[in-house]
């Protein structure tokens, strides 16, 4: 594990356990030393400062509390912390290699992520994810724009509505009106 919180263009060969996300977006290579569950962020101690600034009430644990780091994080195992490498066919699911002596030693496939995606880029399922991503695109564009029109038509309905009482509101005033004034000219006769 790298130390110290110096920010490296990410082509530096450094490995952190854990980096520092909003360095990252900056195309920065952070190690962070804080995270906000809240925001699920790892920070820096640079970072960590403006977080703090922001957003007061968020808890943010330190290197010290590393182990409620591991819950938020989804390359590593919720049980042990450890760095989730390994596939259990047997229970479909991914493990560390705490989890396979603990609980998979009588399973019949344990395989290797890295051997798993080795030539995963040259399938036809890959090569078709973008295809899938744009026609889910289009389709969540669809609902969207469904979604403005039916908004609009609501906002029209509003306004119709509102227009249809306050006209009724004048019809009612103006009988009300008449009704006053043939009362108080009937009085005013007696």
């Amino acid at each position: 594990m790298a130390t110290g919180s110096s920010s490296f263009y990410m082509g530096s060969d450094l490995i952190h356990d854990y980096s520092c996300s909003k360095c990252e977006e900056n195309d920065l290579n952070t190690e962070a030393q804080h995270f906000c569950p809240e925001c699920e962020h790892y920070l820096c101690d640079k970072c960590e400062r403006i977080h703090g600034e922001y957003f007061k009430k968020h808890v943010v644990y330190g290197r010290g509390d590393i182990q409620k780091w591991a819950g938020f994080s989804i390359d590593r195992c919720d049980q042990h912390g450890e760095k989730l490498n390994v596939h259990c066919d047997d229970h479909q699911e991914l493990c560390c290699h705490v989890c396979v002596s603990l609980n998979h030693r009588q399973c019949s496939s344990i395989r290797y992520l890295p051997d798993l995606a080795r030539g995963f880029l040259k399938t036809a399922e890959y090569k078709q994810l973008p295809a899938a991503v744009d026609k889910i695109r289009s389709r969540l564009d669809e609902l969207n724009n469904a979604k403005m029109k039916d908004k609009a038509s609501l906002w029209d309905s509003y306004k119709n509505v509102l227009a249809e009482i306050k006209n009724l509101r004048k019809e009612l005033n103006l009988i009300l009106d008449k009704l006053e004034k043939k009362t108080v000219e009937q009085l005013i006769a007696r």
